[in-house]
């Protein structure tokens, strides 16, 4: 004070937000430890999230700007630290979900449309809707993950959790057959990590109900190239109609 310049008690530490250093005992996204648990990531995880980041930077997407700044300074031998790597999964989802990106693919595909059609003044409404497949998803409940991931349900007895890659691998194979199932898990490679759970007589009758519906689509399949084939033997032979349609199971 004596020279008229005033000397600070202090200096206070704060993490700069350009900077792009991980703090590896924090999430990788949010770099925070405090909201929720933290899982080691697992290596369909990584991929997953090496190709969202890859597709949001070819969108031209600042969203997650300083995430993909960081993410590219991760050595690689960092990357491939089998316990190193750590995320919330709230914030993994929030990344690398299919429905993130479906919204993220509509903003770029609205830019782009504005750009190419020089209609930069262009409403939102105006804008090309996404496709019908893209809408229903949006209308559809997301999967509420502290339930059975079949059911959605938690009153029914016997719910685990998903431990192993051999189930997870077996429930996102079953769920490539069932819509809503397909939908709720896009996205997600491993259901351990992302905490999925199950009741064992929901994992049962819904292998059973895919395991129908794929016999009668093979059975669908050989009664209508049954049908082609006689029908076909009627043109080069003097079979009796009635007969044919009998033989294929359509009694006339």
């Amino acid at each position: 004070m004596a020279d008229g310049r005033i000397t600070p008690v202090a200096t206070l530490k704060r993490k700069l937000e350009s900077s792009t250093s991980t703090d590896y005992s924090f999430c990788l996204f949010c770099q925070e430890t405090k909201r929720h648990p933290l899982h080691e990531a697992s290596e369909d995880g990584k991929i997953r999230v090496k190709e969202v980041a890859a597709e949001r930077e070819s969108l031209a997407d600042r969203t997650f700007l300083l995430f993909l700044n960081r993410l590219k300074e991760i050595p690689d031998d960092d990357w491939c630290n089998l316990e190193l790597i750590r995320w919330h999964k709230p914030c993994y989802i929030d990344f690398a979900s299919e429905s993130r990106m479906v919204r993220v693919r509509k903003k770029a595909s609205k830019a782009s449309y504005r750009v190419s059609e020089g209609a930069s003044n262009l409403s939102d409404d105006q804008v090309p809707e996404p496709s019908a497949r893209n809408m229903e998803r949006k209308k559809m409940s997301p999967m509420d993950w502290s339930k059975c991931m079949i059911c959605q349900d938690t009153d029914r007895p016997n719910l685990r959790n998903i431990m192993t890659m051999n189930t997870s691998n077996k429930i996102l194979e079953l769920s490539q057959g069932d819509f809503v199932m397909r939908v709720r898990t896009a996205g997600v490679l491993d259901l351990v990590a992302a905490e999925g759970k199950y009741h064992t007589q929901c994992l049962v009758e819904f292998e059973r109900r895919m395991d129908k519906q794929k016999d009668d689509s093979n059975n669908s399949s050989v009664d209508f190239s049954l049908q082609e084939l006689l029908i076909s033997s009627y043109v080069v032979s003097p079979w009796d109609m009635s007969m044919i349609w009998e033989l294929c199971g359509i009694c006339i």
